[in-house]
């Protein structure tokens, strides 16, 4: 019974003793599309599960470790790598790889109303990355 106790009370003790990474810390981050659009996206850390995904305003948090990279990702775009430094704010721009747009009248106004949103907001410094 003493053994059992022992290797239970020893296993514990290990389990507790695992060290924790500490230089991780929280990336914050804008993305858009050709035209200043916010781009919805998924953002990860490569080689891990860790992902999430922009919000409306193109607007992403993650946790990350410098030297790790980030993947910015969508549905017919191509992939941005970036790699973390020390820096906490990102921007990173998508382009469209095919180069076709194919807009209605309505999708139009709605593209142009969108964008001088996202302008009116960047000239009010919601996009700003100042660490």
């Amino acid at each position: 019974m003493n053994k059992i106790f022992f290797l239970l009370l020893l296993f514990t003790a290990f389990s507790f003793g695992q060290e924790t990474n500490t230089n991780t810390k929280i990336i914050r981050g804008f993305v858009f599309e050709d035209y200043c659009l916010p781009a919805q996206v998924e953002v990860s850390v490569k080689g891990t599960d860790v992902k999430t995904f922009t919000d409306a305003d193109g607007k992403f948090t993650i946790q990350a470790k410098v030297d790790d990279v980030l993947v910015i990702s969508s549905f017919g775009e191509r992939p941005i790598e970036i790699t973390v430094t020390e820096k906490n704010c990102y921007t990173a721009q998508l382009f469209k790889d095919t180069g076709l747009y194919y807009y209605t009248k309505k999708g139009a106004r709605k593209t142009k109303k969108i964008r001088r949103k996202t302008i009116r907001k960047y000239k009010q410094g919601f996009y700003d990355c100042n660490d």
